[in-house]
């Protein structure tokens, strides 16, 4: 019995973690000079408020958007490449959500929602 209470408990942990995770819609982004588009991704954990950025499924940047305010400013590397993200809360009436616009070697390569 209390072999099934304790996998029950980890289960539900597990799905609590799993559920407080948003991923962006994925974005297409061909830089200059290369023939096949990159395909640009994201994750925001609300829980801890960590940003994941990829590109072509490589983790490109890491950070954690600020307490208050839920912004923050990334660096990062792909292949050589330069990548920053500039995350920001948005407010609406009745609604808000973290966007964070995404650039590859200083140009602007998506936006992504979370």
């Amino acid at each position: 019995m209390t072999a099934n209470i304790r996998a029950a408990a980890v289960l539900t942990v597990a799905l609590l973690i799993s559920a407080c995770a948003t991923e962006a819609t994925s974005q297409y982004y061909r830089p200059r000079g290369q023939d096949q588009n990159w395909e640009v991704s994201g994750e925001l954990h609300k829980a801890t408020r960590k940003v994941t950025i990829r590109i072509n499924g490589a983790e490109a940047l890491t950070g954690t958007l600020s307490w208050l305010s839920l912004e923050g400013d990334f660096r990062g590397t792909y292949r050589g490449h330069p990548v920053a993200a500039s995350c920001h809360n948005v407010e609406k009436w009745l609604s808000s959500y973290v966007r964070c616009d995404v650039l590859i070697d200083n140009e602007k390569a998506a936006s992504l929602v979370f």
